[in-house]
Order: structure tokens, then sequence, then C-alpha cells
């Protein structure tokens, strides 16, 4: 999950790599590899746009179909995208009075850390230490290696493109870099030690940070069951399963329209059920989308939310008429508006979790209390939303 804070810099244009990287077996692109539903560029991209980069300059030795597809579908999200295949190209690509950010490939590098480094502005290369153990990354000196990030300035650009056909940008540039005198910085080797930053060489790897990010996604899903219990669960599923976003999506819908259909033949039992599926559909959905950014996957939630608020609001005025749909319609109405709130560390997340009201509906359905339950579950809203709003309000005195 990234941030959305921009720094403020004099640079917006960074060279990320489509080539195998150094330490590598000299095949995986890593650049293509697919990470939480999306290639590994397309994270990056991302993660600099929510950093205030708006061009990209991308480096590779050959265009496949899958590749094309992950550039085009940047640009119709509105990414500013040239492919670069050798160093003679770089002049056309970018104004070399500024500043160019440099990352190696195949590297992903935690939100933070890289924020803090590009906070620099001024020209860097980053370096880790030349130990063993950090052998995947490119070799500078006999006690320094390239951490895969820099920050290259207008004199170091400028005799790039002179270099004769056959070598690396990438390298080049960082070559050019060093011969500029440009200023080092050491990445502490407990980054290193935490995966804040890595060199992604494989498959394994490739899993490995997958798994990282789901997590992490799943972490910050704003209702308590949500993230405890559904999204350690779909998270799991996923990296077992070849899971598509949008059939995720689709299925959702399915159980969405269900728990509807159900819900108006007074069926509430199904409906209940129904309605838990679809939530823990969408909250595997949700952990994706956070990378994807996808508009059609997001439309497809959508819909799958309106038809459960439908069915919602159906259900309870066909069981016990007006009065119950009047308290779907508060419960309904406070899950909306306290998932525009964002993430509160203190707060206790009853107030929004659409699947713990799934399961007290169920609750409700079995006892036939069902307008009772919506009733305190309305109280447990308001008094959740109290005590999230003090806890704010207190952050802000304090």
């Amino acid at each position: 999950m990234m941030a959305d804070h921009k720094i403020d810099k004099r640079f917006h244009t960074a060279l990320l790599s489509a080539v195998p990287a150094a330490g590598g077996n000299g095949h995986f692109v890593a650049a293509t590899a697919d990470v939480c539903g999306i290639p590994l560029v397309s994270l990056q991209i991302r993660q600099l746009q929510a950093l205030g980069f708006d061009h990209f300059l991308i480096e590779t030795e050959q265009l496949s179909g899958a590749f094309l597809a992950a550039i085009d579908r940047l640009k119709e999200q509105g990414a500013a995208i040239d492919v670069i295949r050798s160093p003679q190209e770089l002049p056309e690509a970018i104004d070399v009075a500024e500043n160019l950010l440099v990352i190696a490939p195949g590297l992903h590098v935690e939100h933070a850390l890289l924020e803090s480094i590009i906070a620099e502005s001024d020209p860097l290369i980053a370096t880790v230490d030349g130990r063993v153990e950090n052998s995947e990354f490119e070799l500078l000196d006999l006690n320094t290696r390239w951490a895969g990030i820099a920050i290259v300035g207008q004199s170091a650009l400028k005799d790039v493109a002179s270099l004769p056909e056959g070598w690396s940008l990438t390298s080049a540039i960082l070559r050019s870099a060093l011969q500029s005198q440009t200023k080092q910085i050491k990445v502490q080797q407990k980054e290193l030690e935490n995966k804040n930053i890595q060199v992604i060489l494989d498959d394994k790897s490739i899993d490995s940070l997958t798994r990282k990010m789901l997590v992490k996604a799943g972490e910050v899903q704003s209702g308590l069951i949500e993230s405890a219990l559904y999204a350690p669960l779909a998270n799991w599923a996923m990296m077992k399963l070849p899971f598509d976003l949008s059939w995720i999506n689709i299925a959702a819908i399915i159980f969405s329209a269900l728990a509807l259909f159900t819900g108006f033949f007074g069926l509430l039992w199904i409906a209940a059920g129904s309605g838990i599926l679809a939530v823990l559909l969408l909250v595997a959905a949700g952990n994706l989308l956070a990378f994807t950014n996808d508009r059609g996957d997001k439309l497809l939630s959508g819909i799958s939310w309106s038809l459960l608020f439908s069915a919602l609001l159906l259900a309870c005025f066909e069981y016990d008429g007006t009065n119950a749909a009047f308290s779907a319609l508060i419960v309904g109405l406070l899950l909306f508006y306290s998932g525009k709130l964002g993430s509160v560390p203190d707060r206790m997340r009853t107030l929004s979790s659409p699947a713990l009201l799934t399961w007290a509906l169920l609750i409700g359905a079995i006892f036939v209390q069902f307008n009772t339950v919506l009733q305190i579950f309305a109280i447990l809203q308001l008094a959740d939303l109290l005590y999230a709003q003090s806890g704010m309000l207190r952050k802000e005195q304090s």
C-alpha cells in the first residue's frame, strides 16, 4: 500500500529496467513477472506516481506481447512512458538538464525507504556493504555494492549517448555517475535483512514478494474480520491458485445477486450466507485492486457492493417492513461513511466491517431477531464512530 505523499524535488523522470538483473540467470526478467496481479514494472510505476513522478523510461532488450500489453494498460491509466533500447536513445526521451532517478533491473524497494532516498533531490548513488550476503547487488569496488538506486545529474547524463552499441543503459549511467564523483549514501544492512530493498532474481523471490505485498494489503483492511480472518484466508488461496482479479469480481457479483434474489423471497439464511461469501471475495479483490488500480475491476467491485446494499434493504423490508429497512439504511450508510475515514490505529474496527454485519445477520436469521441485530449493530457502529473520532481529535491536539 502506498501513500499519496509527493516529494518536493527538481526532477520527475525515472528510468526503470526490463532486462535481466546482473545477479540472475540471464533469462528471468523480473519487470514482467506477475506481482499481485500486475507486472513488477507496473508496481514500480504506481509507487513512483504516488511520489510525484510522471514520466517513465523503460530499458528493454525485446518487446514481448505481455510486456506491450502492460505498457498499454499503464498508458491508459495516465502514465507517460518511453521504451529505450540503447544509450543513444536517451537524449530524445529526456531533458538532460534535469536529474534522473535510476532504478536497477528487478529491484523492489519499500515505499518509505525509497521516499527517504529520493527526498535528497541532489545527485547520489545508494550503496550497500560489499559483504558476501549482498552478492545479488552489483559490485562497485571491493567494499561497496550498488543498492540499485541512483539520482543522476546532467553532468553524468550528457556523455551516456556517446557510448558504443551493446552497453546496458542502466550500467552506462551508473558508470558515468561514478566518474562524475557523484556522492554516495549507504543503505543500512538492516534494510536488506528486513527485505525493504531486494533484487528479484527468480520465481521464488517473486512469490515471496507477492506474499509480502498481499499481507500488507490485508492488514489495512478496515474491518476486524476482514483484516484478521478474510484477508489471510483469501491471500492463502491466491498464493495456491492462479486467480484472476476480474473473475474474483464476477464471482462476487454472482453471490451478491444471489443475496438480493433470496432476500426478496425472504430466504434470509441463504441471503446472509451469500453475503458472507460475496464479502470474502470482495476482500480478496480489494487486496489485489490496491495494486492493479484497474478501473474496470473497480466498477465490478462497486456493482457488488451496490447489490449487497440493495439485498440488505430488500431483505429487511420483506422481513419486517419499514422499521427493519430503516435500521438497515442507517447501518449501510455508517458502513459507507466509515470506509471514507481511512485507518485509525486505536479504533475497535467494528464500525467498518461488512463481514461482521453479514455474520450478525446470519445469527439474526437463525434466532428470528433480524431487526434487533441491526439495531444493536447500529448502536455499536455509533459508539465505535465516536471512539474513533475522539482518537483522531486527541492526535490533532497532541
